[in-house]
């Protein structure tokens, strides 16, 4: 017989395969660039990408937190320390909720990926005006 898991633990590693991809994307595009883009370049556009990201997934990921707070909490559905695991608690919106809801969280997992991205895109800058400092000096 084949085991089901729990929605929060499928959503919970579909999350985790979706990072791990845009991890290994990011650092694979940012290794490649390292060779065709100026350093300037890498960190300015991983800069930009950095910031769109906060600007994304903080005020949406407020919100989902917000909406989350405003529909579990008077159905006594959310436990003591919930905050720090948000994700866990969104398989018990009820149906009607739940897109509205899922919308903010998804939106904001995103903007968080932007961030990482770019946080990876200015790093592989950063890690190309060393090695070519260290090959000067």
């Amino acid at each position: 017989t084949r085991i089901r898991l729990p929605p929060a633990i499928r959503y919970a590693g579909i999350m985790f395969e979706l990072f791990m991809v845009m991890g290994v994307v990011g650092v694979l595009a940012a290794l490649g660039a390292l060779a065709f883009v100026a350093m300037e370049t890498l960190v300015v556009v991983g800069g930009a990408m950095i910031a769109i990201g906060v600007v994304i997934a903080i005020p949406t990921g407020l919100i989902w937190h917000v909406r989350l707070h405003q529909i579990l909490s008077p159905l006594g559905l959310l436990d003591p320390g919930w905050i720090w695991k948000p994700v866990a608690h969104n398989e018990r919106l009820p149906e009607e909720c739940r897109r509205e809801v899922l919308s903010w969280c998804y939106a904001g997992a995103f903007g968080f990926g932007v961030f990482v991205l770019g946080a990876i895109v200015a790093g592989a800058g950063i890690l190309r005006a060393v090695i070519q400092s260290s090959a000067i000096g």
